[in-house]
């Protein structure tokens, strides 16, 4: 599958069938989960870098401004769970996730700290925060700072718990 691809299935899910009701056609919450989960286990057998790109993707779309929260909230824990390994630069990465991050979606930084390491994530916002001029990154890395202050086998165990029994896969 291509990124577009991806993305077009993610939407789909997420238009589809709304955990809180406001989707097109949405049954119950169970039929949105079932659809996220079988999304999950087929992007399993993709391409790592591809299956970053289009989550990471769903994080930088500007285009649906009244659904960021739920689409972000659903792309984080598909990262989480697929913890998909990427070649890019994380400095970059974090820096594109920025833009359009919704600040209360924890699970973004916390998929960053395990692929990367939580001191590594760490020092690179450190170094956002002092040396970027741009004012929305250093509020971002703060934030991003925040979410990691907890101790990371607890918070490994805590969102484990929750994305396995929400997505059981």
């Amino acid at each position: 599958m291509e990124v577009s691809e991806i993305q077009k299935e993610f939407y789909e899910v997420v238009d589809r069938e709304d955990f809180w009701g406001v989707g097109r056609g949405a049954d119950n919450e169970e039929d949105f989960w079932q659809d996220l989960r079988e999304l999950m286990l087929k992007l399993k057998q993709e391409n790592p870098d591809i299956v970053f790109e289009a989550l990471i993707g769903i994080f930088l779309n500007k285009s649906r401004p009244g659904s960021i929260y739920r689409d972000q909230y659903a792309a984080g824990g598909l990262l989480w769970k697929l913890k998909p390994k990427h070649s890019g630069n994380l400095r970059e990465n974090i820096i594109r996730s920025f833009e359009n991050w919704d600040i209360s979606i924890e699970t973004l930084p916390w998929y960053f700290a395990e692929v990367a390491g939580k001191e590594r994530v760490c020092d690179e916002l450190e170094k956002i925060i002092t040396k970027s001029s741009i004012e929305n990154h250093v509020i971002r890395a703060d934030g991003f700072l925040y979410w990691l202050k907890g101790d990371l086998e607890y918070n490994r165990r805590r969102l484990n718990k929750y994305w396995d029994a929400t997505l059981r896969g």
